[in-house]
């Protein structure tokens, strides 16, 4: 559960990382990180600190949208208060739809039972059957995933494994067929899709009988990105396809250079000549969106967090558009990703050792002396490849505390 504003949503599944922002110039949004569930009827609930003006819990004031901006509202979607700290949130006749990311808002209509409204309209992302990584993770070689309680990782001497969230109960996956390391790890349901090696074939393995898979080995993908019944890669940063994750129906979507490929809003997003572009899932209604130039990015609610190639890969915000840009370090700045109000970046004038500042510019502070690649960042866990120590895996808290060796 994320207690925010008064409020704690109860997820009574599982959490993903995700995502808090800035608030875009228009809204003070409050966000939470994004969730998951694998049941389409699933009911959220919703509770309150203190005790609430029931009347105001209705589907005006806590709604379901289908964009970050909250304007698509979700018909059908039926929200009710259970008492006076208690709101339930259900979905529409036939569930929850698969592929789509959806968005829980809570308006500042809600008010406490003193008639006081919440401080921020808080926003929370989720999806069904899609626990598979995160935007920051896939773009930074995937070599660490979270589902559930579970960290899914894979050491550079190869295997894969995972432990629970506070770096105990370690359990192999499979460290026999899997001799070379792995990356863009992605866990859907009970099957983790991976390349063997970097950038090799995708493969998956079931979590439960241990079985794997080939899904396609006539490609070098990168960015792999697993989204409902689809995988979307870019294969040696020529072009962007999807192939379906049981091996069928591979589709070229795109034939650009690319640089970077993301999904969000139910968009592929992705940079090519240093310039920002979107497309539907089905590679349809191309278009540059901004003349951003950017290599690496991250899409967080309406705004975009990017290396500015113009500004020595300097870390800028901006709205998705490109307007109203921020520049936020004066680091050169590789392998970006945003997590709550924190950006973790290698330092290349700094030997790649890890950093971090607040999405606001403050704060800014070094986490280790290692020449560190392949950042990803897990709840409170940074994963990373040490190029000082044999490019071993290891892990630390994102504080920079307890660094140990993975392997």
């Amino acid at each position: 559960m994320k207690r925010k504003s008064g409020i704690i949503i109860v997820l009574c599944l599982m959490l993903t990382m995700g995502c808090m922002v800035v608030p875009p110039p228009a809204l003070a949004w409050e966000d939470w990180p994004s969730a998951g569930t694998d049941d389409p009827n699933h009911t959220w609930t919703i509770v309150f600190e203190q005790t609430m003006n029931m009347s105001t819990i209705n589907n005006q004031n806590i709604y379901v949208s289908s964009d970050s901006s909250g304007t698509k509202r979700i018909a059908g979607v039926v929200v009710k208060a259970s008492d006076s700290t208690h709101a339930q949130v259900s979905p529409p006749t036939g569930g929850w739809s698969n592929g789509i990311t959806y968005y829980l808002i809570i308006t500042q209509n809600v008010l406490t039972s003193q008639d006081e409204p919440l401080k921020d309209i808080v926003r929370m992302p989720f999806s069904l059957g899609q626990n598979t990584n995160t935007q920051g993770n896939n773009i930074n070689g995937g070599i660490a995933c979270q589902k559930a309680d579970w960290i899914y990782y894979a050491p550079s001497y190869g295997g894969l494994y995972r432990s629970h969230l506070d770096g105990t109960g370690t359990e192999t996956i499979d460290n026999s067929s899997l001799k070379c390391g792995i990356s863009s790890i992605n866990v859907l349901d009970d099957k983790v899709f991976f390349s063997m090696g970097f950038h090799g074939e995708l493969n998956c393995i079931n979590i439960k009988n241990k079985q794997i898979v080939e899904i396609d080995g006539n490609w070098h993908p990168y960015d792999v990105i697993v989204s409902g019944d689809w995988i979307y890669f870019t294969p040696n940063y020529m072009g962007i396809y999807r192939v379906k994750t049981d091996g069928s129906a591979v589709q070229k979507l795109n034939d650009s250079m690319i640089q970077c490929i993301s999904i969000a809003d139910n968009l592929v997003y992705y940079s090519s000549e240093n310039q920002l572009y979107t497309m539907q899932l089905d590679g349809s209604h191309k278009k540059k969106i901004s003349n951003i130039y950017t290599q690496k990015f991250n899409i967080i609610g309406n705004l975009i967090y990017y290396n500015n190639v113009k500004d020595g890969y300097k870390i800028y915000c901006a709205l998705k558009d490109g307007s109203s840009p921020k520049k936020i370090n004066q680091d050169k700045s590789w392998g970006l990703i945003v997590s709550g109000e924190w950006i973790y970046y290698a330092n290349p004038n700094d030997k790649n050792k890890i950093y971090r500042v607040r999405i606001d510019g403050t704060g800014r502070e070094k986490l280790n002396d290692d020449d560190s690649r392949f950042i990803n960042v897990i709840g409170d866990w940074i994963f990373y490849r040490n190029w000082s120590d044999g490019d071993k895996m290891y892990r630390m808290h994102t504080d920079g505390s307890e660094r140990t060796l993975i392997g």
